[in-house]
């Protein structure tokens, strides 16, 4: 059972406020430079990869798409079960920022950015969040999207804050809802074309995950209690899933327990506790790939 998703309008200021300071952590960082959290990719790789995510999202909004539209460049397919999406969305990040090249192209590359988070935050003002719109699971309402982009865009910021060697902080009711958000995509048998083909592995024989946050918004359930069944993995999130018994329990803030479940932050680091079976803990992590 998910809580309740944050409002439309503040995921929506997120994503606006978010896009921004990407572009400021990565202002001086090398496009060349190679990201510590996705491997293969550059800051350059991350910008143009955020770009192409946020115009995506933004071509469904505006058109009210009543059926999945792959993003431009994407393989025919890749997301409808006829192609690996994972590996669609890696072949797009790797697409060429070279026209920013020259005197001011940092500049205009930064406008590039935050102009399209500007154009699909307008998409989903303009429409509300009960727009009609094709999802990847739940209610097909633009409300998924907003939700989708702030934490799209709030992970990738992340993403350039380490790359920058700076430290990551995002407010706590939009960390929460993000990690709602994933835990309730992760536990719907229609996500699965959207992530990598071992996300299935994530099917089990009853093992259970907690994740409990020390910063729960006011009146918001402080944990998710994720069951794993031969179907796939089933979230419950209730005031009563914090103090459930689990096999591994994994304790932080918001935006540390975001980072750890997208693998941008160690299971190791001081700020998270586990206790338990950490071995359980360290096979989702591998598995729960986008």
């Amino acid at each position: 059972m998910p809580s309740t998703p944050l409002a439309h309008d503040r995921l929506c200021d997120g994503i606006a406020d978010e896009a921004r300071q990407f572009v400021r952590a990565l202002e001086t960082v090398p496009l060349d430079h190679p990201s510590t959290t996705c491997p293969g990719w550059t800051a350059g790789h991350l910008i143009g990869h955020l770009h192409q995510a946020l115009g995506w999202g933004a071509l469904l909004v505006e058109t009210e798409a009543p059926q999945f539209v792959p993003p431009t460049g994407a393989a025919e397919g890749a997301g409808a079960g006829d192609a690996d999406w994972a590996t669609a969305v890696n072949d797009l990040a790797q697409g060429s920022i070279s026209q920013f090249a020259g005197d001011g192209g940092r500049d205009r590359l930064s406008a590039w950015l935050t102009d399209e988070a500007d154009r699909f935050v307008h998409a989903l003002r303009s429409g509300g969040p009960h727009s009609p719109v094709w999802t990847t699971y739940g209610p097909h309402e633009a409300h998924f999207w907003s939700r989708w982009g702030a934490m799209e865009t709030a992970v990738h910021r992340a993403d350039a804050e380490l790359l920058a060697g700076r430290d990551f902080e995002l407010a706590a009711d939009l960390s929460y809802d993000a990690i709602d958000f994933w835990f309730s995509a992760l536990g719907d048998p229609a996500t699965i074309p959207f992530y990598d083909p071992k996300v299935t592995n994530l099917r089990g024989t009853g093992e259970t995950l907690l994740f409990r946050v020390t910063d729960a918004p006011d009146d918001a359930p402080s944990a998710w209690l994720i069951t794993r069944t031969p179907e796939g993995p089933r979230p419950r999130t209730d005031l009563a899933a914090a103090g459930h018994p689990a096999d591994v329990t994994v304790t932080g803030s918001c935006a540390d327990l975001l980072l750890l479940l997208k693998r941008r932050l160690p299971a190791t680091t001081p700020a998270l506790t586990v206790t338990g079976t950490p071995a359980l803990l360290t096979h989702w992590l591998t598995n729960a790939l986008t």
